[in-house]
């Protein structure tokens, strides 16, 4: 996301505990390759996502069009959270005000792509985090 003076309004960075590498993405065309590139990288091991300062868990995900999710549990007893989806191309997404019961559910589904644009994508707000 873009101020219109040029001035990034998001930071995002991603650890991966397990072997150290940090990496800081620019919200722009170029974040959307390096997303890609990253997704490969990162597959089936669990890293931190940091947005503007709230770490986010993300967690590899058996898909065929999603690689990891993690949802902002900073505050548990909300019955909304954000929840953080990047897909296999490199797109971060963050869809807004999730019932926990989706959470949940896209977690136990079979289906994560089809539980996501049937159940969540419908009903909640999203944001493209690398535009």
């Amino acid at each position: 996301m873009q101020m219109g003076n040029g001035e990034s309004l998001m930071n995002i960075q991603i650890l991966q505990p397990s072997s150290g590498m940090e990496f800081e993405i620019e919200p722009d065309a170029a974040g959307s390759a390096s997303m890609k590139a990253l997704a490969s990288v990162l597959k089936d091991t669990s890293f931190k996502l940091t947005i503007n300062e709230t770490p986010i868990d993300m967690h590899p995900i058996k898909s065929t069009n999603i690689t990891h999710m993690g949802y902002d549990d900073s505050d548990e007893s909300l019955n909304q959270q954000d929840l953080y989806v990047m897909f296999n191309g490199g797109g971060l997404y963050v869809y807004h005000d999730v019932l926990a019961s989706d959470i949940e559910g896209i977690l136990n589904t079979r289906s994560k792509g089809k539980f996501l644009n049937n159940t969540i994508k419908p009903n909640c707000g999203v944001t493209n985090l690398l535009k």
